[in-house]
């Protein structure tokens, strides 16, 4: 596909001279019809220039805004490149990879790479209120994939005695959707803490990432309709290829005469 081409006639049919959030759009409606894909490089800001017939300052304003929202990457020495698939979350709902992927038009895969019956860490059992320490849980690890991309890491703890019977070929999708259709447990809200970390070798190697690069962990509890804990789980998910949202309001304030 000739980009510079396509760029062009996008800008021609607006007919005004085009400015940077004009260019911006452009470039962002190629990506989103996967006309350009991931690690499909960009023209040069040069080229750019001269075929859309405006100022270095215009282009680099345009490719700035598509950097912000993590849709391209510039690679020095090498030029500006679209980024690989992204992982945006919101953080004001309660989080389901599955559905997430599905609303950003993929398609979410899971590959199991171990499920045992063990004996929680200690931590893991105090936040599932496990106080009879011989009690075991399943222990889930999972690789999470968006179109066959690697997105996540996840270790997910779940009490035995709460879901007997589970097998490793119903944790291969939704591990939500397993729990509710078969036991009835519904996720009704969930605690989270959010770190930044630098992956280890293990890590790094099953997310294809160098080692010690950035990612985010998510250490997660979901409780029930009854607020009882029912999972543990850990996410780790490459810095380069994640974003979180928030949408942020003042606090609720109430004047009046002091009680």
């Amino acid at each position: 596909m000739d980009t510079l081409a396509s760029i062009a006639r996008e800008l021609s049919r607006a007919g005004a001279r085009p400015n940077s959030s004009h260019i911006a759009a452009s470039l962002r409606d190629l990506i989103d019809r996967g006309l350009l894909a991931a690690d499909d490089p960009l023209p040069s800001e040069h080229d750019l220039c001269r075929a859309l017939g405006v100022g270095r300052s215009t282009v680099r304003a345009a490719l700035a805004s598509l950097v912000d929202e993590g849709l391209v990457v510039r690679k020095s020495g090498s030029g500006t490149f679209v980024a690989p698939a992204t992982m945006r979350r919101s953080l004001n709902s309660l989080y389901d990879f599955s559905g997430e992927v599905k609303k950003a038009g993929m398609t979410p895969t899971s590959q199991v790479l171990s499920f045992e019956c063990v004996q929680p860490p200690s931590g893991v059992a105090r936040a599932l209120q496990l106080f009879d320490t011989e009690k075991p849980t399943y222990r889930i690890e999972r690789l999470r994939l968006a179109d066959d991309i690697v997105m996540s890491l996840e270790t997910s703890y779940l009490p035995c005695e709460l879901f007997p019977g589970l097998t490793r070929e119903q944790v291969a999708g939704s591990l939500y959707r397993a729990l509710q259709k078969g036991w009835g447990v519904e996720a009704a809200s969930a605690q989270e803490v959010y770190e930044s970390v630098l992956l280890g070798k293990r890590e790094a190697a099953l997310l294809g990432r160098p080692a010690r690069s950035a990612a985010f962990k998510v250490t997660r509890t979901a409780f029930d309709k009854l607020a009882h804990p029912f999972e543990v789980s850990q996410v780790i998910a490459p810095g380069d290829h994640t974003r979180y949202a928030a949408e942020l309001k003042p606090a609720h304030t109430q004047w009046g005469p002091r009680q």
